[in-house]
C-alpha cells in the first residue's frame, strides 16, 4: 500500500502550483511523486489529461487557465495544474500551433524535392536513353 507524503509536503506542492512561476513545484513533485508528467512547453489534450487521473477529477465543461486540482484516493493523491487552455472552437495561440506549422512547412518543401528529384531522374533517363516508352 503507498503511504501519503506528509500533510506539510502536500500543503508544499499546493502552495507552489499556485504561484506563476512553477520552478519550486517542479523540484518537489520530481523529488516526492510517484509519477509526474512535467511539460510546460507541450499542450495536451483534455482526453489526455483525463485519462491520467481519476474518473470526474476534472470537468472538461469547467476547465480554465491556472486552475489547480487536487484529489486524494485510497493510494495516492493527483495535483493538476492548468496551465494554459484555449477552446477548440477559437482561434488557438501561435505557441499552439508554431510546431504544426514548421512541421506543415517541412513536409510540402520535403515533398516538393522528392517530386523535383523524381522528374530530374525521368529527365535524365529520357536523355541518356536508359528506358523507352511505349
Amino acid at each position: 500500500m503507498q503511504k501519503y507524503l506528509p500533510s506539510s509536503d502536500i500543503k508544499n506542492i499546493y502552495k507552489a502550483l499556485g504561484k506563476s512561476d512553477l520552478t519550486e513545484a517542479m523540484f518537489l513533485i520530481k523529488d516526492k511523486a510517484v509519477y509526474h508528467h512535467i511539460d510546460t512547453a507541450m499542450y495536451m489534450t483534455i482526453e489526455d489529461v483525463v485519462s491520467l487521473v481519476p474518473t470526474n477529477m476534472i470537468d472538461p465543461e469547467k476547465i480554465s487557465t491556472g486552475r489547480v486540482y487536487q484529489e486524494k484516493n485510497k493510494e495516492f493523491e493527483y495535483f493538476v495544474k492548468i496551465l494554459k487552455y484555449y477552446d477548440e472552437n477559437k482561434i488557438p495561440p501561435f505557441d499552439y500551433i508554431d510546431a504544426k506549422i514548421a512541421k506543415t512547412i517541412l513536409s510540402e518543401r520535403k515533398i516538393a524535392l522528392l517530386k523535383n528529384y523524381r522528374q530530374q531522374l525521368y529527365e535524365n533517363g529520357i536523355a541518356d536513353k536508359d528506358f523507352e516508352i511505349y
